[in-house]
């Protein structure tokens, strides 16, 4: 399966449009990335060198130190200087160079397959310019929706510009912005292929009908996937909820506090009810993940137990070790680093099994169906 991804990655890339499309919508979300995280200092008629030799550089002289100092959730300190011009400058942070790198190449990719397919299905409809971009148009959207949407959220959620809800939940943007990306990517490759089967002149067209319909079938079952996951994610989600309303954790001070009033505080809040909010509406993000990467292989009840536990898993890795005690100014894993905190984590662990077997059971129930059908298109 993998081999067959790249394969098909390859063939998009061969064509040179969605190749140059691809990369240089990879660069310029780069720059603008950098852009938003300040690394990338334009001031219009202000001296950024002040007075140094142009073009010109300077660097921390303690900056191995510095180096992996963030400075907010995903940004970290810029350790080195480039003066391009008097009112450019570039400030180097390895950490925020890579992130942006990583960002701009699953942007590119993921543009660069939607126009390659897009060209492929163009040039198969047979009914001129129009009919076929018309024609290429579900393969257009599955890169644009993805990608559209994560611009706005990468760079919305460092810049705090669009709205106070989004500044709320913005730590949580880029990973999720980061497993859409890859899940988008993987899906595309897997269901669509740049390189149609080599036919006839005669079967061509019934081709391009088959792959048509593929495309339709597979967007509605993805989008019933994708609402199903959200569903039993919020089942999960109460669940877990009503256990974390229970769990206390150890404060500076030495008193206790429920872990619910803590999922508040990631968010800048001392309310429970903040804190469940913001719980759930995880949880809804987490199961509609679940339904649009493991949607296909959880129809049935075994496997989509097993699925969801091994899904809670992971999300208690990712976010129980890692995002909440970052968001909250700790380092990663310090709940397993701090004694006091161990149970803590204990409990996490349970609490995330338990919502993912919740999410996979709730999942392939809706998925068959009360009366036990299983919903295929």
């Amino acid at each position: 399966m993998f081999r067959r991804s790249l394969n098909h990655l390859s063939d998009c890339l061969r064509d040179r449009v969605a190749r140059r499309v691809g990369l240089s919508i990879g660069v310029t979300f780069v720059l603008l990335y950098l852009y938003s995280v300040g690394n990338i200092v334009i001031s219009l008629g202000a001296d950024l060198a002040f007075g140094r030799p142009i073009p010109g550089a300077s660097v921390l002289s303690d900056w191995p130190s510095k180096m992996w100092q963030p400075t907010a959730p995903f940004v970290w300190e810029p350790v080195a200087a480039v003066y391009l011009t008097r009112s450019v400058t570039l400030f180097v942070s390895v950490p925020n160079s890579l992130l942006a790198l990583l960002l701009g190449t699953l942007v590119g990719l993921n543009m660069a397959v939607a126009i390659g397919r897009a060209r492929i299905m163009a040039g198969q409809a047979g009914g001129g310019y129009m009919s076929g971009f018309f024609s290429s148009l579900p393969a257009l959207l599955t890169g644009f929706t993805c990608c559209v949407p994560t611009v706005i959220l990468a760079l919305g959620s460092l810049a705090a510009g669009f709205s106070v809800a989004a500044i709320a939940v913005a730590p949580y943007f880029l990973p999720l912005a980061v497993i859409a990306l890859v899940a988008n990517l993987l899906w595309s490759l897997r269901q669509l292929s740049c390189a149609l089967p080599t036919t006839g002149t005669k079967n061509r067209v019934q081709t391009f009908v088959k792959y048509e319909q593929k495309i339709q079938r597979g967007g509605i079952i993805m989008r019933s996937d994708i609402m199903n996951g959200i569903a039993a994610g919020l089942a999960g989600g109460v669940v877990f909820g009503l256990m974390m309303q229970m769990m206390t954790a150890p404060t500076p001070d030495g008193g206790r506090m429920p872990m619910m009033a803590m999922v508040a505080q990631v968010v800048g809040s001392d309310s429970i009810a903040v804190g469940w909010i913001y719980h759930l509406f995880n949880s809804a993000v987490i199961g509609g993940l679940f339904g649009w990467l493991l949607g296909a292989r959880a129809h049935s009840s075994a496997p989509a137990l097993a699925w969801g536990a091994a899904y809670g898993f992971v999300w208690w890795i990712l976010g129980g070790l890692i995002l909440m005690p970052v968001l909250l100014g700790m380092p990663a894993f310090a709940p397993l680093m701090m004694e006091p905190m161990r149970m803590v984590a204990f409990g996490s662990l349970v609490g995330h099994v338990i919502y993912g077997v919740i999410l996979g059971g709730g999942f392939a129930m809706l998925a068959h169906g009360l009366t036990g059908v299983t919903r295929r298109v």
